[in-house]
């Protein structure tokens, strides 16, 4: 019996220590948790902050006859519109090759593949070009 009786001591002593154990670690969450919380209140306070900003911003330039990018009627009363850039940068056409370009472009690709499968067959049958 004080066998017995020891035994169930030394497994209760256990199960203490491990559940002391298990609320610390669940107090250290708790108290990360919170933190992070914490944070992340204060992350989106800021953020309800600038949007304010940005809203009033918006609502200025609106006021203020608008944004420097806005289209304009065509002075000579056509069908086209006209956008003013505020870098006043005029972006330019896009140059295309003309086909004949490219089919000239394509024979000399293929003229040098020809050459390239010449040299490798001269290659496997031994002949040596000199350059």
């Amino acid at each position: 019996g004080q066998i017995k009786t020891l035994l169930l001591q030394g497994n209760l002593l256990i199960w203490a220590k491990h559940l002391q154990m298990t609320q610390g670690y669940f107090e250290a969450m708790k108290t990360s948790q919170e933190t992070s919380n914490k944070n992340q209140e204060a992350l989106i306070k800021n953020l309800e902050v600038q949007m304010g900003q940005l809203s009033r911003q918006f609502s200025n330039l609106q006021g203020s006859g608008g944004f420097g990018g806005n289209t304009q009627d065509n002075p000579k009363n056509e069908s086209c519109k006209a956008i003013n850039l505020r870098n006043r940068v005029v972006p330019s056409p896009e140059v295309r090759e003309s086909s004949r370009k490219k089919e000239n472009k394509k024979e000399s690709e293929g003229e040098v593949e020809k050459v390239r499968k010449e040299g490798v067959e001269n290659e496997k049958n031994g002949v040596v070009e000199n350059e």
